[in-house]
């Protein structure tokens, strides 16, 4: 018997192919919102397995509605959403992704730091016009 999997965001194709091509059932949630807690519920109880983000409550009513999962796999850095004492006393695993996103946020906060040092965002709404079109004057050198 396949295993099933809840899959509670849309989330990278390689990810999920990765999945399918271990031989597990997934479940995609496709709306464009996050699960209500009923919904949540709900589907979660005839899967094994939950991949889910942050917008995910999962907290001790959740998991004593569904005490079944074998593992729920966190989207993200954190796991502020999940009440790890009350999975770890059921049993049930919890995974994230610790330091996924350090080196990527660093850079993002250096290049932030720089741009605002030499007030390159201010600069680029003084010459950039209101209306979005940018012609590229044209540059006649005295050599030409």
């Amino acid at each position: 018997m396949k295993k099933k999997i809840l899959i509670t965001r849309k989330y990278p194709e390689a990810g999920i192919s990765l999945l399918r091509e271990q031989g597990f059932d997934l479940t995609l949630w496709e709306k464009d919102r996050p699960m209500t807690p009923a919904e949540l519920a709900d589907l979660a109880g005839d899967h094994q397995a939950l991949v889910c983000t942050l917008t995910e409550r999962i907290d001790r009513d959740f998991l004593e509605k569904c005490p079944h999962l074998d593992i729920i796999s966190q989207f993200a850095v954190g796991y502020d959403n999940i009440d790890i004492a009350v999975a770890t006393g059921l049993g049930i695993p919890v995974g994230y992704t610790p330091g996924a996103m350090t080196e990527a946020t660093a850079d993002i906060a250096f290049g932030l730091m720089i741009a605002s040092a030499r007030k390159m965002f201010f600069m680029h709404k003084t010459i950039m016009p209101a209306s979005g079109d940018i012609s590229i004057p044209r540059v006649t050198w005295a050599w030409n």
